[in-house]
């Protein structure tokens, strides 16, 4: 009896256990579709060529007029690339910063160009929005190498396990030596700014979490 009854408790056990396996693992399926939504949605509404938000808090109200949903590929991409690796919040975190600064930075440099032009036309170049002018001429860098090269940055600026170019180049199909280039390229825009203070981070992390749940 004592037999059948251990038999008994050993089977519930198990259903317990799988059960919540099952449960942790559905938790985490939507933990990477929820961030996946933010990686990609952010990347899409920074490509619609609008004023990107000054303050982080204002994300939301941003992204109320817009078409805020991205397309099915740049989704699909962007969960490859998270879930490549076990990423860290806080890394994610500043890979969405770096995105948001590159765009902010090319912005204010094609505005530096135009005026750099306008100032051509009527017979005046000044220096400081010459170098800009001499500097602007690439195109803009893709929606699906800018999530890999922000990855790639926010690895090496933060991770001690950092990752090679060839190991990013394999995840994201982009060939290697080009993934070079783009990493100079973007180094480029933002002016080698990788750092991001403490107070910056904070009000940045806490109006992305406002914003992935709104999505």
């Amino acid at each position: 009896m004592q037999h059948l009854s251990n038999e008994k408790i050993a089977s519930q056990t198990a259903g317990s256990v799988r059960s919540s396996g099952s449960s942790n693992s559905s938790s985490r399926r939507a933990k990477e579709n929820r961030i996946t939504r933010l990686v990609s949605t952010m990347v899409h509404l920074l490509f619609l060529n609008v004023p990107i938000p000054e303050s982080p808090r204002c994300w939301m109200r941003f992204a109320e007029g817009l078409n805020a949903r991205p397309s099915d590929e740049l989704y699909a991409f962007s969960h490859r690339i998270l879930t490549s690796h076990k990423w860290e919040l806080p890394l994610i975190m500043i890979t969405l910063k770096y995105l948001e600064r590159y765009h902010k930075c090319r912005k204010l440099k094609e505005k530096l160009h135009a005026e750099s032009l306008i100032d051509e036309a009527f017979g005046s170049t000044p220096m400081e929005v010459d170098d800009a002018k001499k500097s602007y001429t690439t195109e803009p860098i893709s929606q699906y190498e800018l999530i890999t090269v922000s990855f790639m940055l926010a690895n090496k600026f933060l991770d001690d396990n950092r990752f090679s170019n060839r190991w990013w180049a394999k995840v994201s199909d982009i060939p290697n030596h080009l993934l070079n280039v783009l990493e100079l390229r973007f180094l480029g825009e933002i002016e080698f700014n990788l750092f991001v203070g403490d107070v910056e981070y904070v009000e940045w992390t806490q109006a992305m979490k406002i914003f992935a749940k709104w999505l």
